[in-house]
């Protein structure tokens, strides 16, 4: 038995009470209500209870006064007086959590003293409840302002479990008293449409989240704050948005911070705080917000009235006693399996889907105290719908039914809105629909109303159906901690009663760990055997396979992408910023436009971090670790993170592909371009610290450059050649592409790609050409670029299918294809997409820029093995006779194309040396 056990001397069923109550209800349970009424003249009065503003009729159960003796005997048999102490005093009585439960200590008022672990509790209660009470005063005055200077006007909560429920029932319930002019709205469910349609309507600018998770990785809570974030990113774009439009309830600091949160504003509860019991605590903070910091505390002081109430009062006039030992008589002699809660009070609509996890995730256990499996029932189920609703919808099979259903019917003297005589309706009826259950209709009352026989048995209401009425004076803050309390309060006296931990909640955890275990095999493309039973196969088989033909019809669908990478074409982008993953971006362009690869270079990752704030807030937190941090090591460190970002993106490409494509590249710094020794080293350590297989190491195929290749690949290392303009330089990159792989020991595993750069050429040679200004000469404009790439492709297949690669093909080596680079397009009076219609081909790549890749998409055309046409050859010729060295533009090419590399990357250390100084001054 654990440490803070009861000690269990004697099990539930083997009590002298419990046997006792067991030969009093054979004697009793058919007895009517009608009768006890009967002989007890004065019940309705005698049997109630009243305290702290609540009244508390129980009259109208199937108990005696010998009832009442015999189940305060169990309570008292069961030691509940001693747990209730326990509970009170800190000890730790969730026991297989090894946690006290502290949720009374939420509501203490300053200057009580409670002790955890030899800490006093109440002060750190109050500094969280005050520090709640100032940003909630913020945010109602307007005095906190969004990122672009609007003040908030829509709140929204991000919780799951007691994160969600309960700020959802108490907003709701305290509506009459929140700040109107604001909307409130909770996210709780994973399924998309419930953050789509709490945020349809809403303005990014004047929103904020408040994100509550203890552990800050509940699956559902952080995938909603994750498409929150994208959300609000999408519209305001700057990263320190987040700062301004997010909060978090929490206590994993690390977490928050790395979310993007300011961890100043992560309002801290504690592990002695169960989920469904942690509503007024931090969680709470939306809840506060709504009704402000006063109201706030005076439904503190109604919880900590009932508290007190429960903790003081003797068994005989204690309503959480009397409450939950009533549902001990049903549940564990009548057999009633539900328990219906019925407000006549429209603002407590959510108030049973709160009590569904109250109740049952407290009291839904099969094993006791000392590890024995009951041999009774133990948790009934709660449901229920505010009056008069439920009237017209499940009150027949109450009445008439053959379930014995008791019902709490909870209703307020005085009314919020006074509307003529709708209150005095809607308390009509919670009288007589109590006084119905219970007295009902005799066949001979439905008789003498001249009812015809054959009609009389389905007007007869049987009646002995049983009840309790809840009486307070209005639905206020304070009232509405006191209802709670009370249901609080009488699970923890069933809990003792039945010999479990009302506590902890092991019963959500095994779906949570086999959803961890399925979400991977439900992605597109998802390798290896499932391992469930045959249902659960079929039913992840049939929704895999409805995902492929969707995912097929929605991006194939009048998509020339899709159509070039059908051919055999992969498609990259030519292109990375950190917003394409935070935005989705990358993940539609992989699902719709068959999107197989990414690359990058300095000049794309100046744009990228120099031209946004997208990368301050990783930037700003490397420099409170270390502010000596040099410009370099930040630059690499933030294009990295970027890397490993695609390549996770790409990666159920990689694997789809069998490896042969799904890759995203990474530059080593232009400096080295004529360094061999100084680029092996460093793509040594950039290919081990980035830890991805689907990353290629970019290397220049300068002379220095072509050896660096052959090294790294003959090490295992995946190379993306850049900066490749002649045959001359296609043939040296490819030759040592296979010295590398005859000398690598797993040359399966190796792949690489050779960059020939496109358009550049057609704009030198084109200015040449012009200069010239022959009818020849103008007539090849716009050509020579097509034509040498076509060569270099022809080149690719000799080599390839040639003798050279024969025994490498046999060892599983891949084809190092030709990746078709710069094709986008310089001159305006070509087609946008020219340098992707005419090289589409089998066994290559093309990397397109955002704007190509747009315009392809909308008005491309994939011609299949285009890249095998026309006569490159004869054009090639015609340009040699104009006296015009293609081998010559081509070094000249690749010499400004390493100068401008260098010089974006110098530009792009320059502005982060900027932005470190702006930092480490603030």
């Amino acid at each position: 038995m654990k440490t803070g056990a009861p000690q269990i001397t004697e099990q539930l069923t083997s009590k002298a009470a419990w046997q006792a109550l067991q030969d009093h209800h054979l004697k009793i349970k058919d007895m009517h209500l009608r009768k006890l009424f009967e002989d007890d003249p004065r019940r309705g009065e005698r049997m109630t209870a009243q305290a702290i503003g609540i009244y508390f009729d129980y009259s109208k159960h199937r108990i005696t006064d010998e009832t009442l003796k015999l189940l305060f005997q169990l309570a008292k048999d069961s030691g509940l007086q001693d747990r209730i102490d326990a509970m009170f005093r800190g000890d730790k009585i969730n026991i297989t959590e090894n946690r006290a439960v502290l949720h009374v200590a939420l509501r203490a008022p300053q200057g009580q003293s409670i002790i955890v672990d030899g800490k006093d509790v109440v002060p750190q209660v109050h500094a969280v409840l005050e520090k709640m009470a100032n940003f909630s005063d913020k945010i109602r005055s307007g005095e906190w302002k969004g990122h672009t200077g609007k003040p908030i006007r829509n709140v929204i909560n991000v919780g799951i479990g007691g994160s969600d429920l309960g700020p959802v029932m108490a907003y709701e319930a305290l509506k009459h008293y929140s700040k109107r002019e604001m909307v409130f709205r909770f996210v709780s469910n994973i399924d998309g449409t419930d953050f789509v349609e709490a945020t349809h309507d809403l303005n990014p600018e004047e929103t904020l989240f408040i994100i509550s998770s203890k552990t800050f990785t509940t699956l559902e809570t952080m995938t909603n704050a994750r498409t929150a974030r994208d959300w609000v990113l999408q519209s305001l774009k700057d990263p320190a948005t987040v700062a301004r439009h997010f909060v978090a309830v929490s206590t994993n600091v690390k977490e928050v911070a790395q979310f993007g949160i300011d961890t100043v504003n992560m309002f801290e509860f504690w592990d002695w705080v169960g989920g469904r019991y942690s509503m007024w605590s931090a969680i709470g903070l939306s809840t506060m917000i709504a009704i402000g910091p006063e109201n706030f505390r005076a439904m503190l002081d109604g919880f900590h009235q009932m508290d007190e109430h429960f903790r003081t009062t003797p068994f005989e006039s204690n309503l959480p006693v009397i409450m939950g030992l009533l549902g001990i008589w049903y549940n564990n002699f009548f057999d009633a399996q539900t328990i219906a809660v019925l407000p006549y009070e429209q603002y407590l609509k959510r108030f049973p889907a709160y009590l569904q996890q109250l109740t049952m995730e407290s009291n839904g256990k099969h094993a006791t105290f000392d590890e024995n499996e009951v041999d009774y029932q133990t948790g009934p189920i709660y449901w229920g719908e505010p009056g008069t609703n439920g009237q017209h919808s499940f009150y027949q099979l109450i009445h008439q039914g053959t379930r014995l259903i008791p019902c709490d019917f909870i209703g307020f003297m005085q009314p919020l809105h006074v509307l003529g005589s709708h209150h005095d309706f809607l308390l009509a009826n919670v009288f007589a629909q109590s006084e119905a259950l219970a007295f009902g209709k005799s066949e001979k009352e439905v008789h003498d109303e001249g009812t015809p026989a054959w009609l009389a048995p389905h007007r007869t209401f049987e009646g002995n159906r049983p009840s309790s009425t809840i009486l307070l004076e209005r639905l206020t803050p304070e009232a509405l901690g006191k209802i709670v309390a009370l249901y609080e309060h009488s699970v923890f006296v069933q809990g003792i009663i039945w010999q479990i931990d009302s506590f902890d909640q092991w019963g959500v955890e095994l779906g949570k760990v086999l959803a961890q275990r399925i979400i991977p095999e439900l992605g597109v493309g998802a390798q290896g055997p499932l391992k469930h039973d045959s249902s659960t196969n079929t039913l992840i088989r049939r929704y895999v396979e409805a995902k492929e033909q969707g995912k097929k019809v929605a991006s194939t669908k009048n998509n020339p992408l899709v159509d070039l990478g059908n051919d055999g074409q992969g498609i990259w982008l030519d292109y990375i910023r950190r917003d394409l993953f935070s935005s989705g971006e990358l993940k539609q362009l992989i699902e719709q436009d068959g999107l197989t690869g990414m690359t990058s270079n300095p000049t794309i990752f100046e744009k990228a971090i120099a031209g946004s704030n997208d990368y301050d807030t990783q930037i700003c937190q490397l420099l409170r670790v270390n502010p000596n941090t040099s410009v370099d090591i930040l630059y690499e460190k933030v294009a990295i993170q970027d890397i490993q970002s695609a390549a996770d993106f790409l990666m159920p490409v990689y694997k789809r592909k069998d490896k042969a494509d799904g890759y995203v590249s990474l530059e080593v710094s232009p400096y080295l371009a004529h360094d061999t020794q100084g680029t092996v080293d460093q793509a040594r350590r950039l290919w081990t610290t980035v830890a991805r297989p689907n990353v290629m190491i970019k290397v220049p195929a300068t002379k220095e450059g072509v050896p660096a290749i052959e090294t790294l690949i003959s090490e295992g290392i995946n190379i993306n050649i850049t900066l490749m303009f002649t045959m001359a330089h296609y043939e040296a990159v490819a030759q040592a592409y296979i010295r590398g792989l005859g000398r690598c020991r797993k040359p399966e595993e190796v792949a690489s790609v050779a960059s020939f750069f496109v358009s550049r050429v057609d704009t030198a040679v084109d200015k040449a050409l012009e200069a010239i200004g022959t009818t020849e000469a103008l007539a090849l404009r716009g050509q020579v670029a097509i034509a040498n790439s076509r060569m270099v492709y022809r080149r690719f297949l000799e080599i390839f299918e040639g003798q050279a690669f024969v025994a490498l093909r046999k060892k599983g080596a891949r084809v190092q294809r030709p990746l078709w680079a710069s094709t986008g397009t310089k001159n305006p009076a070509y087609s946008d997409v020219l340098y992707v219609e005419e090289l589409a081909g089998a066994d290559t790549v093309n990397t397109m820029p955002p704007e190509t890749l747009k315009n392809f998409r909308d008005h491309g055309v994939a011609k299949k093995d285009e890249v095998t046409k026309g006569q490159p050859q004869e054009i090639l010729g015609s340009l040699a006779k104009l006296d015009i060295d293609l081998n010559a533009v081509g070094e000249k090419l690749q010499e400004d194309g390493v100068d401008s590399f260098a010089a974006s990357f110098k530009k792009l250390l320059s502005a982060l040396e900027e932005k470190r100084r702006i930092m480490l001054s603030k």
